[in-house]
């Protein structure tokens, strides 16, 4: 099965921290911070990408080899149909 969008979007909003879980513009409990690309810093909820792991793994596995060995995320919408 191939990746589908609207899945992997649900996935990934619902690991961001939510607004209740941020007090003084820091989150409330262990998180794990990513630069991105448009947005300077995202904050996800440790604890939901741990509940996500495995159809995060499942969608990862799904990419083509060179994004799994370090393509730049900049190049991947040319390589994925």
């Amino acid at each position: 099965m191939v990746n589908n969008p609207l899945k992997v979007e649900k996935i990934f909003r619902d690991c961001l921290f939510r607004q209740e879980e941020i007090v003084d513009s820091k989150p409330t409990s262990e998180h794990i911070a990513v630069t991105g690309i448009l947005i300077d810093k995202y904050m996800f909820h440790k604890g939901r990408i741990e509940e996500h792991t495995e159809e995060i793994q499942r969608m990862l596995e799904q990419t083509p080899e060179s994004f799994q060995t370090g393509m730049s995320f900049l190049n991947f919408c040319d390589e994925v149909p």
